[in-house]
């Protein structure tokens, strides 16, 4: 578990590079910058279970 939470981390921090640029306009690009937010909130959040489950917090 410790090594998925620190590959997820590794992902995390590359997927970082897909937010748009602040001079980005329009609803489509909106609708992308909301998309890269939550694409790199789920991946916080399965790297956080998998720290805990890899030292026993998680049950």
């Amino acid at each position: 578990m410790a090594a998925l939470a620190e590959r997820i981390g590794v992902l995390r921090g590359a997927a970082g590079g897909i937010l748009p640029d602040a001079d980005w306009e329009g609803a489509a690009a909106r609708r992308y910058a909301e998309w890269a937010a939550g694409l790199l909130a789920g991946l916080a959040t399965a790297e956080g279970a998998a720290l805990e489950l890899a030292t026993g917090a998680g049950g």
